[in-house]
């Protein structure tokens, strides 16, 4: 049995994630949070490549129905094999794996506010692609990621319509301009990466002299 991807919109970026997250790779006890699974593809490398380590879980949010962006631009995208196949691909990752999946077949506002907060050790982002949507998953994210976790944002570079309320950047600068303070910037290229730091300093700072 192997392996069934149709799309491969993550190993072109790997080379930008690898220096941030194989490190964490066999640890005990180290949750994942994957926001947009799609097929799979970038589930299957966080169970083969990073929880390797006892107690691991990675836990992954995906609705898998066809978006008003999918069905003006890329109709054929989300069809039914799409979860078919996520749930054949990280089968047979789990076989490699000693992590724990735990799928759950919802939008991202509806899921995320029900998950504990500050429990993640990683938190990957690649659902939809509209600025608004995306800006709603970084501050919901935010609350679920460990102090000196990592925020990993696909799709920085994306730049497919005219319109920058229909791509991910202007909702991540937005949120990297809120949240100043509150974290490291690691890396800004075609993926962004965090580091979940402190609580943005004394209050004396902040306010206007």
């Amino acid at each position: 049995m192997t392996y069934l991807f149709h799309y491969d919109w993550f190993s072109p970026y790997l080379s930008e994630l690898e220096p941030w997250i194989l490190p964490l790779a066999g640890q005990t006890g180290l949750k994942i949070l994957e926001i947009g699974s799609f097929e799979g593809r970038s589930a299957v490398w966080f169970l083969e490549q990073v929880l390797t380590g006892p107690e691991a879980a990675l836990t992954c949010i995906d609705p898998w129905q066809v978006t008003p962006e999918m069905i003006e631009f890329e109709p054929e995208v989300m069809l039914a094999w799409a979860e078919a196949r996520f749930d054949s691909n990280t089968a047979l990752a789990l076989q490699k794996s000693p992590a724990r999946l735990i799928k759950i077949k919802a939008s991202s506002e509806v899921a995320l506010p029900g998950l504990p907060a500050e429990s993640y050790d990683l938190i990957y982002l690649d659902g939809s692609h509209r600025a608004r949507y995306v800006l709603s998953d970084l501050v919901l994210a935010w609350r679920l990621l460990k102090p000196e976790g990592l925020l990993c944002c696909d799709d920085y570079g994306y730049r497919r319509f005219q319109d920058p309320a229909w791509n991910p950047a202007l909702a991540i600068d937005s949120f990297l301009a809120c949240y100043q303070g509150f974290y490291q910037l690691l890396h800004q290229g075609y993926q962004v990466i965090l580091r979940k730091t402190g609580d943005g300093g004394p209050v004396s700072q902040r306010w206007e002299e």
